[in-house]
């Protein structure tokens, strides 16, 4: 089988990002459908553990969900597979640069940047990737998104029986 060892050294820094590590990567999603689900979804934790819960309209402590868009620059692949760099970013596609054991970032379309500059000594400050941020009415968005089950906590956020490499973890 394939452990985090196997994993090229690339992507374990993001990947650890991607199960909930904090890391210096931020999350962004290909696919506008995942990001709305988490403009609509809020992770609530108990102790070590969380889960996340769909927002109700009539409680939320805001009625709107947000899409913030990023821009980063033109992506250029490098010579290892799924990483590619900008003039001021990195990218990481991690349904390219790691085996599909890890299910959680293949079923949320999951890339990952970091600021292009960043070193220990300084906490990277990435406002100046943001373009914009989208305000939608909660109670629309949810509509939007409908109840399909590949919408579920339990697709995009697969538990450890369901997704090896999280179990390898």
């Amino acid at each position: 089988g394939v452990a985090l060892a196997d994993v090229r050294r690339h992507p374990v820094e993001p990947l650890l990002q991607h199960y909930g590590v904090k890391t210096r990567w931020i999350d962004l999603v290909e696919y506008v459908w995942v990001a709305l689900w988490f403009g609509c979804h809020e992770l609530q934790t108990r102790g070590r553990y969380g889960h996340h819960s769909r927002r109700n309209p009539e409680t939320a402590e805001s009625p709107w969900a947000y899409v913030t868009l990023v821009e980063i620059g033109s992506p250029q692949a490098t010579a290892v597979a799924g990483v590619s760099r900008t003039d001021r970013a990195r990218l990481i596609d991690l349904r390219t640069a790691t085996p599909s054991i890890y299910v959680r970032p293949h079923a949320q379309h999951a890339l990952l940047f970091a600021a292009g500059d960043w070193s220990p000594a300084k906490d990277p400050d990435l406002s100046e990737f943001e373009m914009g941020t989208i305000r939608i009415p909660l109670r629309e968005a949810l509509s939007w998104l409908g109840s399909g089950v590949s919408l579920t906590p339990y697709v995009l956020f697969p538990p450890a029986d369901r997704d090896e490499g999280f179990r390898r973890f």
